[in-house]
């Protein structure tokens, strides 16, 4: 249909073993299951789940090409998950931009006791494109190199990180001025955040 193909296939030859595809599946008409009714984009997925119900196996392998949301536009997202033993194994990868990365890696337990490990790295993320989600200006700009690691458990996270902020710029009615350039690197462990270098211009 115009919403794309779901395919589903149970292989006799494994035990309890079902294959669903997703092929050219437009987000549209499936953003009301995210509460955000403006998602677009087109999603191709592969999802296997084998074993027995009180000990599942799960994994997903997918793409969103052109994923849009809150006015931005993303021309490639990639995933992998996977669910076996009580925790989730995560990869993601968005390409917002030519030459800009964000990753997402790391497993994380069911059990809130259980160790975590999360990495999350940007490399030339558009500041711009965050302030708009998150406030609806353009007062920030620049582009955010991230660099942080979660460590712990759920009860009780860790974590150790640094960020630098390029080209940065700050330009909000409130200030009544603009500050540009700007450039700083900020390193946070354990609550404890130091600034390593600032450069405004």
């Amino acid at each position: 249909g115009p919403a794309g193909r779901i395919l589903g296939r149970d292989h006799s030859d494994f035990k309890s073993t079902i294959e669903v595809l997703l092929t050219d599946i437009d987000l549209r008409p499936w953003a009301f299951l995210f509460g955000q009714p403006q998602i677009t984009g087109r999603l191709d997925a592969e999802l296997a789940f084998s074993g027995e119900l009180s000990d599942p196996l799960v994994f997903a392998e997918g793409g969103i090409n052109t994923l849009g949301f809150y006015g931005l536009e993303i021309p490639t997202v990639t995933t992998n998950f996977s669910y076996g033993e009580k925790r989730v194994l995560v990869d993601v990868e968005v390409i917002p931009q030519q030459g800009k990365q964000i990753s997402l890696t790391g497993s994380v337990p069911i059990e809130p006791n259980e160790s975590l490990q999360l990495d999350l790295n940007t490399r030339g993320f558009a500041i711009a494109q965050l302030d708009t989600f998150l406030s609806g200006t353009h007062a920030l700009d620049g582009d955010l190199d991230l660099s942080l690691t979660l460590g712990g458990t759920l009860n009780a996270p860790t974590y150790v990180g640094s960020a630098k902020w390029v080209n940065g710029k700050i330009d909000h009615p409130s200030i009544g001025r603009v500050y540009e350039p700007i450039v700083a690197t900020v390193r946070e462990d354990q609550g404890k955040g130091s600034i390593d270098s600032l450069f405004i211009g």
